[in-house]
């Protein structure tokens, strides 16, 4: 594929993206974020030999977390408030991201840390009745859980190591911001190894009476720029270049 063709790959479906959520012709809607979905559907289709042509090049994601307790604005003092995206626990626990090696110190075990992107869901087979000699028959669900996640390994470029809040944050004047939820849209540039999954298992138990797959799926690269923006699709403040 030529490079100018590569440049295509994602840029084309930005009309499927999540910044849509924003209102229409806001300044993060027109950010163009992708769809998570559809561009890593687009990305494991091409050929491992042809990954090295998405070198540097730029995507736009919107961050989907369900963890409320990583969202944080604080009020400060002479009329400031602090927004901040808290990253203490957004390490790639996958085997190949895994260093034992590392200094603990100086480094991190986990060298690739993630945005969440969102997950879809679905049931994949009908429900069947399961024995179990202790507890008796119970119904089990059958499951696929598919997660996207854009993972970059240069998170001290935005933040300290040794902080203890450990996240992306900025302080602005409070009546710029006012007191609803902010959102994140950030932008990467791809870098090897480009793309990554994994897959566990887990059997249903009484307790649990789910058999669930669980897909994980990571966009790979480096972080590049961060948008806070708010319900109403204001660019509040920016992070990086």
């Amino acid at each position: 594929m030529r490079p100018s063709a590569a440049l295509l790959l994602l840029s084309a479906i930005a009309a499927g993206a999540a910044a849509a959520d924003f209102p229409a012709g806001s300044e993060c809607a027109a950010l163009g974020a992708l769809d998570p979905v559809a561009g890593y559907a687009q990305l494991a289709a091409r050929p491992a030999a042809g990954l090295a042509e998405l070198q540097g090049q730029a995507l736009t994601l919107r961050v989907d977390d369900p963890m409320a307790d990583r969202w944080d604005s604080e009020a400060l003092p002479f009329g400031r408030r602090r927004l901040m995206y808290r990253m203490g626990r957004n390490d790639v626990t996958e085997g190949w991201n895994w260093h034992p090696e590392a200094n603990p110190t100086v480094a991190d075990y986990y060298l690739y840390k993630y945005l969440p992107l969102g997950q879809r869901e679905t049931e994949v087979a009908p429900p069947r009745m399961e024995p179990d000699p202790a507890y008796g028959s119970f119904q089990v669900n059958y499951r696929r859980r598919d997660a996207y996640y854009f993972a970059f390994d240069n998170p001290y470029d935005f933040y300290a190591r040794n902080d203890a809040d450990l996240g992306f944050a900025v302080e602005m004047p409070a009546d710029a911001v006012g007191n609803g939820p902010f959102h994140l849209v950030v932008r990467g540039r791809f870098a090897a190894p480009w793309r990554a999954e994994s897959s566990t298992y887990w059997r249903a138990i009484p307790a649990q009476p789910i058999d669930l797959w669980l897909k994980n799926r990571y966009f790979m690269g480096r972080l590049e720029t961060l948008w806070f923006c708010g319900d109403d699709g204001r660019i509040l403040a920016r992070l990086g270049q």
